[in-house]
């Protein structure tokens, strides 16, 4: 565990003891014992020297005792500041009675004179100051050692959704890789070659993005819609006509700042159970805007023919897809982990589909120079 700065324990030792010793300076001072300001500090020097070394001294015995009882360790230390505190007085004492009879014969009045009415004072005056230096000392480290809990829990806690968001992610991918795979297979006992050598490629793109991209990062949604192209176009191979996909982005959303993969397991989803158990053609319909100060993000599937029967297909995958589909609750997960209580998913079903849609405080990337935004783009892949 990382311990109180030792330097700082040094300095606040030295503040205190050079504190104590200015105010016995400027009270001599005033009370016309010494020759100037400053004259009665530099003589206490040794005093100094001396109280700061009991003190670190104090404090070493103080961590040294640490695994003790504190039925042992507390009456250790008070008998070791009483000893620290008399040894401090009767070297002051006598110190200042050798230079008063031999340097300065000023201080001879008072300086010789070791009664009880000096002695009392000085030995409360010195108890107090390694009282204070334990108390002082002991606040910091206690500071100090909350900051470093606190900085601590914080990094656990990072640590802990960076591995939450991740663990939530890989939920998805299997699914994707058995569905793609399995698509993949089709296509080559159907001989359509071609399409199977792209949707390996496209695979391979975007299985290397996946790997790449940290899953507790923010990208902008440029990148994420660019991911989920990749995603989206490997799927429109598979369905071939069943599936068409149509973006409708605001550019003024494109460098707002979102989870990764956050809207890959709606599309998931929309493909699972708007798409695959249906025969007539579905349109997928990815879209943000701008409400106030929250970026919207939808992702909707809706029958594109076969009347009744396709309305009532519809309306079975979509009833399946809210208590069975894995990518709501997950990206409900997500959102918490990232934004907290300021975003937000809602999933309903619609008379042809479904919609889900995605709420989020914006966190607007800094754009690039020279970088000029597109502009309003809704483009059926």
């Amino acid at each position: 565990m990382k311990r109180f700065n030792d330097r700082a324990t040094i300095a606040l030792v030295l503040i205190l003891w050079g504190f104590g010793y200015l105010l016995v300076d400027i009270t001599a001072t005033l009370g016309g014992r010494t020759y100037f300001l400053g004259f009665m500090f530099l003589t206490n020097l040794p005093l100094y020297a001396l109280g700061v070394g009991q003190s670190l001294g104090l404090l070493w015995v103080l961590g040294r005792t640490g695994s003790l009882s504190p039925w042992v360790r507390w009456p250790l230390m008070i008998g070791a500041t009483l000893c620290a505190g008399a040894i401090q007085t009767v070297v002051d004492l006598h110190y200042l009675k050798i230079l008063a009879l031999t340097v300065i014969p000023d201080w001879r009045v008072w300086a010789t004179n070791l009664g009880q009415h000096r002695l009392g004072p000085v030995l409360i005056l010195y108890f107090w100051t390694f009282g204070l230096m334990f108390a002082i000392t002991g606040t910091a480290r206690a500071n100090s050692l909350a900051r470093y809990n606190e900085a601590r829990a914080n990094a656990l806690e990072a640590a802990h959704q960076r591995a939450e968001a991740s663990a939530l992610r890989m939920q998805l991918n299997p699914h994707f890789m058995f569905n793609a795979l399995n698509s993949v297979a089709s296509l080559v006992v159907a001989r359509r070659e071609d399409d199977a050598e792209r949707m390996i490629g496209l695979l391979a793109d975007f299985l290397r993005s996946s790997l790449n991209a940290d899953p507790a990062r923010d990208v902008t949604l440029e990148e994420e819609l660019a991911t989920l192209q990749a995603y989206l176009r490997i799927e429109e191979i598979r369905f071939g006509d069943r599936m068409k996909v149509v973006l409708d982005v605001d550019p003024e959303t494109l460098s707002i700042m979102t989870p990764s993969f956050l809207l890959q397991p709606l599309a998931e989803n929309a493909v699972k159970y708007g798409v695959a158990p249906v025969s007539h053609p579905v349109s997928i319909r990815v879209a943000s805007r701008l409400e106030g100060e929250n970026l919207i993000l939808t992702v909707e599937n809706r029958a594109g023919g076969g009347g009744v029967r396709a309305a009532s297909s519809a309306a079975q995958a979509d009833e399946h897809q809210v208590k069975h589909g894995i990518g709501l609750a997950n990206t409900r997960q997500r959102l918490a982990i990232a934004r907290g209580e300021g975003a937000w998913l809602t999933a309903l079903p619609l008379d042809d589909g479904f919609r889900a849609e995605i709420g989020l405080p914006m966190m607007e990337a800094r754009p690039k120079p020279g970088a000029v935004r597109p502009r309003r783009r809704k483009v059926a892949s």
